[in-house]
């Protein structure tokens, strides 16, 4: 059973956790199961969770969250999982004033906020990658944020598009999101006040996605992330590491 292809692990205490593994990209080569997880807040699995996805390979964690978040929700991985706190952007969120927080961290609209992440500070996104590369040297690597669609759909686009996974399934792959949320974040916001306000933010359509691949083919990804600290050697490790010819 651990060993089975299985692209949304149930978890009691984490709604959205998945593999990334299945998709196949135009060269026939497919992105290998049971190395690359993503995921919403896992701060509060428990030891039998953490020991479902010890299971499944996971050997690292990369928090994508803001240090804010990480101190007032912290993971707790057992000791064979080593965790890398990697931001993908640099406001820091407040878990009680969440529609503040969105607004100013997503620019007003979730696909300008992708793109900011690409375009404002792509040495953050790059360094991530770089995490994941080095986590999949050790084993399966599960990265996550929050909600598990906003910073860990932008590392994962990001991932996909540099394995030349197709536009329409790095999208599907993105649209799920919406829904595997409703009973972790989207339930635990409906009590805040302004929640209406936040509803725009917790969307994950086609449209936002599309959008963050036109950036990334606009801004050259690979290029740019090749100028903020990543090798041509880092990529073709992530390549060989990820992907089953």
């Amino acid at each position: 059973m651990e060993n089975m292809p299985l692209k949304r692990i149930r978890l009691k205490n984490a709604t959205n956790v998945r593999d990334l593994g299945g998709f196949e990209n135009g060269r026939g080569e497919v992105v290998k199961w049971n190395r690359l997880f993503r995921a919403d807040d896992i701060s509060g699995l428990e030891d039998g969770e953490w020991q479902r996805l010890a299971g499944r390979g996971v050997r690292t964690v990369i928090d994508l969250r803001s240090r804010s978040e990480a101190m007032e929700r912290p993971d707790r991985p057992p000791v064979n999982i080593e965790w890398m706190h990697c931001p993908l952007q640099t406001d820091e969120l407040d878990l009680n004033d969440v529609g503040q927080s969105a607004r100013r961290a997503f620019a007003g609209s979730l696909e300008e906020g992708y793109c900011q992440m690409v375009e404002a500070h792509p040495e953050l996104l790059a360094q991530a990658v770089k995490r994941v590369i080095e986590g999949l040297e050790r084993g399966a690597v599960l990265f996550h944020c929050t909600a598990g669609k906003d910073r860990t759909g932008v590392l994962a686009a990001a991932i996909l598009h540099l394995l030349d996974v197709e536009d329409e399934d790095i999208v599907a792959d993105y649209q799920v999101s919406a829904g595997y949320i409703q009973r972790g974040i989207v339930r635990a916001l409906q009590d805040q006040s302004g929640y209406e306000q936040i509803l725009p933010f917790l969307k994950s359509d086609a449209a936002s996605m599309q959008a963050l691949l036109e950036c990334f083919r606009r801004v050259k990804l690979e290029r740019l992330i090749l100028e903020n600290g990543l090798t041509e050697k880092d990529l073709e490790l992530l390549k060989m590491l990820a992907l089953e010819k």
